[in-house]
């Protein structure tokens, strides 16, 4: 009985939002894209206009589209700590990792992840504040030999008097959004800036 073999090219984890044939079909149906001395705009081409798209609206609303990890380091603000442990981060927060203060490369303090604690909202709308609440349910902060905390709420009382510590948090969570639930505003912003790239190069 004879038998049929197929071979397909594919790829995958390329942190496209959206794929080369969606963008053409959305955004240039019916347009046929070729350079102006007759040579077909290539699927590598088209990618890479993706990619640019993705990383311009990134930068300019300083987002993550793609669900990742993120580690930062953030200074310590006295008059922001004594708000509930109010940090300020870079991207929208998903789900909070871990919190940790250091002096230089010193660990002084490690939060429980329970305590960390973030803004939601209905419309799924993610915010880039993290609040430091204790709760009894979880342990309470792990503390090195180095410095001591009150019930998680001053990180030293050697630095207490201190407004500012430069570098002190080092802060780990996830940002960006699952395949799928990424907004629809964001995709279409994503898709027209990757179009008007690939139509100034045709010309």
């Amino acid at each position: 009985m004879p038998d049929l073999r197929l071979k397909i090219k594919f790829n995958k984890n390329e942190g496209l939002i959206m794929s080369p044939s969606e963008l053409l079909n959305l955004y240039l149906s019916g347009i046929p894209l070729c350079h102006p001395n007759g040579g077909k705009v290539s699927n590598s081409t088209v990618k890479q206009k993706i990619i640019a798209a993705q990383r311009q609206l990134e930068n300019f609303l300083s987002i993550k589209l793609n669900r990742q990890e993120v580690f930062e380091t953030q200074d310590f603000n006295r008059q922001e700590w004594m708000s509930w442990g109010y940090i300020k981060t870079v991207y929208p927060i998903m789900e909070p990792k871990n919190l940790e203060g250091y002096i230089n490369e010193i660990k002084k303090v490690t939060y429980p992840k329970e305590w960390l604690s973030i803004k939601n909202s209905s419309d799924k709308t993610k915010f880039r504040n993290l609040h430091l609440v204790p709760n009894t349910g979880g342990e309470g902060a792990t503390m090195t030999n180095h410095g001591f905390a009150f019930s998680g709420i001053t990180p030293h009382f050697g630095y207490f008097g201190s407004d500012h510590i430069p570098n002190y948090w080092r802060v780990k969570y996830c940002s960006g959004w699952k395949p799928g639930e990424i907004p629809a505003e964001l995709l279409d912003a994503v898709g027209k800036l990757a179009a008007m790239q690939l139509l100034s190069i045709t010309g």
